[in-house]
C-alpha cells in the first residue's frame, strides 16, 4: 500500500498517534513499519522523508555539540568524524533508518550521499579552518577530496556494523584520527 487517506487534523505529524507510529520506523525499518504510520503521513515518501528528517536533525545536534567542544581546530575535525561514529553506535536504529534512505536498491528521492555538497561541506569548513590555523599538515589534497573520502570512511564503517556487528567501531576511529592528521 502506497498511500492512505490524508490524514484528518488530529493526526498531524505532531498528534501523540503519528509520533508513536514514526517512533516504530527506527526500531523497524521502513519495510517492517505497519500501515498505520502511512495512514498519518500519507505516503511511503512523507514517511521517509519525516523519519530521516527527524534522524538527522538529532544527529547534526550530536555531531556540531562534540564539534564545539573540541579545543583545536584539527580536533575539530577528528571530532566531527569521530562523533558519527559514536552517534551511530548510540544510535544503532537511527544508523539503520539513514542505510535504509540511502539504499539505491530502494529509492526514496533523498540524496544524502557521501559525495553532495549538502554532506561535505561541514567537513570542507573544519578542514580549511584546521589549514588556516596552521594546526594541519596543510595536504596539498583538495578539502572536497579529504571530506568525501572521510564521508566515505564513515558510511563504509558504519555499513559493515550495520551487517556484523563485531566489526571494531574504536579501530575505525583511530584510522579516520590518523588519516585526519594526514591530510588535513
Amino acid at each position: 500500500m502506497e498511500a492512505g487517506p490524508h490524514p484528518p487534523a488530529a493526526l498531524q505529524p505532531e498528534s501523540p498517534a503519528v509520533v508513536r507510529d514514526l517512533s516504530l520506523v527506527p526500531q523497524r525499518g521502513f519495510r517492517r513499519t505497519k500501515a498505520a504510520a502511512l495512514y498519518h503521513v500519507g505516503t511511503k515518501a512523507e514517511l521517509v522523508e519525516q523519519a530521516y528528517s527527524s534522524v538527522i536533525s538529532d544527529f547534526v545536534a550530536f555531531v556540531q555539540a562534540r564539534v564545539d567542544d573540541a579545543p583545536g581546530s584539527l580536533e575539530r575535525v577528528v571530532a566531527y568524524a569521530e562523533a558519527h561514529i559514536d552517534y551511530m553506535r548510540n544510535h544503532r536504529d537511527h544508523a539503520r533508518v539513514i542505510a535504509e534512505t540511502l539504499d539505491d536498491a530502494h529509492p526514496t528521492g533523498i540524496d544524502d550521499r557521501p559525495e553532495t555538497s549538502r554532506r561535505t561541506d561541514p567537513a570542507v569548513d573544519l578542514i580549511d579552518a584546521a589549514r588556516r590555523s596552521g594546526g594541519a599538515s596543510a595536504s596539498p589534497e583538495s578539502s572536497v577530496v579529504v571530506a568525501t573520502a572521510l564521508h566515505g570512511m564513515i558510511d563504509s564503517a558504519i555499513a559493515a556494523w550495520l551487517d556484523r556487528p563485531e566489526f571494531d567501531l574504536d579501530a575505525t576511529k583511530r584510522v579516520m584520527r590518523q588519516f585526519v592528521v594526514c591530510a588535513v
